[in-house]
């Protein structure tokens, strides 16, 4: 059995790679896999249904590993690769494919690490979105022009991430001046529309190309169609504007 665990200082999105990742390196070598719950899961409110794999029991060690003691049953430990930038260029963290990790991890290893490499999970994009089902979903969405902001709140109160209130308001800002950009470029097309049809019905066929500097009216019903496509799923998506989290990227990623 593959074991992970759930750590405290994790934020929802580390958790659902730290979930994620280690079953499928447990399903790819044929073990089974588990999930030592030490902290509560941050999305049990809405993933009420989540598989957690096999019970995993006892075992203990700081937050992070190397463990203290193994659960039952487990014989190994193994923490990702963690490879660091020089200090002078930040010191982070290197996101590096863990070979080791993805060919040769013994059965009955207690797994630790980040996990945040789309190449352990591209060819598994079926699955996690069974597995990162959801309670409650979304279908109906407001018709007003909102503009909704996540604000990544673990990032802020612990001082690794900072943005002004303006870079909002600016963002705010572009998002409702594209809207009318582009609902000012559609009037236009349809403005251009209705001179072509207006100049067709009074049968001044021969000068229609002329009056419209040489558009086709084809082109302008395609930019027209385009134009109003784009409205709608702006619209219908509530121009989000999002500075994603881990969790949002794993869900984009599907």
């Amino acid at each position: 059995m593959i074991v992970s665990e759930l750590y405290s200082g994790s934020g929802l999105g580390n958790q659902l790679w730290n979930l994620v990742v280690p079953r499928i390196v447990a399903e790819r070598h044929g073990y089974e896999w588990g999930v030592k719950k030490s902290n509560p899961f941050k999305a049990c409110a809405f993933m009420t249904n989540f598989d957690f794999g096999r019970e995993v029991i006892g075992g203990t060690g700081p937050e992070g590993g190397p463990p203290d003691s193994l659960p039952e049953g487990i014989v190994n430990y193994y923490k990702e690769r963690d490879e660091r930038y020089p200090s002078y260029m930040g010191g982070e963290e290197v996101m590096f494919f863990d070979e080791y990790l993805w060919n040769n991890l013994p059965d009955n290893t207690k797994i630790d690490g980040c996990f945040q490499k789309m190449g352990y999970i591209t060819d598994r994009r079926d699955d996690i979105i069974k597995w990162l089902d959801y309670d409650n979903k979304i279908t109906d969405y407001s018709s007003d022009d909102i503009c909704v902001i996540q604000f990544r709140g673990g990032d802020y109160l612990t001082g690794a991430s900072w943005l002004p209130p303006e870079y909002y308001q600016n963002a705010a800002k572009h998002m409702l001046g594209f809207v009318l950009l582009m609902t000012q470029k559609m009037l236009k097309s349809l403005f251009l529309l209705l001179r072509w049809l207006g100049l067709l019905l009074w049968k001044k066929k021969t000068h229609i190309r002329e009056a419209l500097g040489g558009i086709s009216i084809l082109v302008v019903l395609l930019e027209l169609i385009i134009q109003f496509l784009i409205l709608l799923r702006m619209r219908l998506f509530l121009h989000l504007l999002l500075r994603f989290g881990l969790f949002g990227q794993i869900r984009i990623a599907m």
